[in-house]
């Protein structure tokens, strides 16, 4: 977890801006569990995760449905501009 390494104050180990994960489940190297798990330890609610039937370049190999994905969650965050 990231609040417990050195330099890294614990209000800053959270994520707090919307983020949008897409995990690649036959990524052999970024496994999607690890990835996962890791990302879900170090946010809060504004964490959006995707997991595609893809290897390691999910936006390559997969382009149209992350697209569609992706504007649909950016559509979707309430934001201020």
């Amino acid at each position: 977890m990231l609040s417990n390494l050195p330099g890294i104050p614990s209000e800053n180990a959270v994520l707090k801006k919307p983020v949008f994960f897409g995990a690649a489940l036959r990524d052999y190297v970024a496994l999607a569990a690890t990835f996962i798990a890791a990302t879900l330890q170090n946010s809060n609610d504004t964490l959006t995760i995707h997991q595609y039937d893809s290897g390691h370049w999910v936006m390559l190999e997969l382009k149209d449905k992350v697209n569609s994905d992706l504007l649909q969650w950016i559509e979707g965050l309430e934001l201020d501009v």
